[in-house]
């Protein structure tokens, strides 16, 4: 059920809850002599019937509500909501905390993400991939470059031991992420030597 539609049926069972309960009030007062507009007719049931009557009423519309705010509220029951159009999910490894979860890659670069768990705010780079890669966590470790003069430097990811290419550049630290695995490395070396 949708939520909005799931909101209205709780409103008109619980309104009818409060019917109910002001009902058995009104047959009480009949019985216990305060009220003589409408006895006859509600004397002619026994008070132990309208007891049971209010009970069991009141039981089934308990019963309904309760049920329905255990069901999660959904889209009519069918599949989960694909994300938007020309986004992905990406399962992040929080680098704070190491706990899992997915976010909607939009193709937008560097992607800022919050870790639900811990608060921790971290960024994604690199070109989005049609496929889902993993996201980035902790530095790669032992990344190693070679350059050629002013060409792209070649990288060597310490995570999947995939060579990358990324333009050259003297601005150290440098942040690189791994074209295959989506993991991240910083150089911190000068560009000669150039090893993370």
């Amino acid at each position: 059920m949708e939520r909005t539609a799931l909101r209205r049926s709780a409103s008109v069972f619980f309104g009818i809850a409060i019917l109910v309960v002001l009902f058995s009030a009104y047959v009480a007062l009949v019985y216990h002599g305060d009220i003589d507009e409408g006895a006859s007719w509600v004397v002619d049931l026994d008070f132990d019937v309208w007891i049971s009557i209010f009970a069991v009423t009141l039981a089934v519309i308990f019963a309904v509500l309760l049920i329905m705010f255990l069901v999660p509220a959904s889209t009519g029951g069918g599949p989960a909501p694909a994300p938007p159009t020309g986004t992905s999910v990406v399962r992040i490894d929080c680098t704070n905390c190491h706990q899992l979860y997915e976010i909607d890659d939009t193709g937008e670069r560097p992607l800022f993400h919050t870790c639900p768990h811990c608060g921790f705010v971290a960024e994604m780079g690199g070109e989005p991939t049609a496929a889902s890669a993993p996201a980035p966590s902790a530095p790669v470790p032992s990344a190693t470059a070679t350059t050629d003069e002013k060409g792209p430097m070649v990288i060597r990811c310490g995570n999947c031991q995939t060579n990358f290419e990324v333009p050259f550049t003297t601005e150290r630290p440098l942040v690189t992420v791994c074209t295959n695995c989506g993991r991240r490395g910083i150089l911190n070396a000068p560009a000669a030597e150039a090893s993370a």
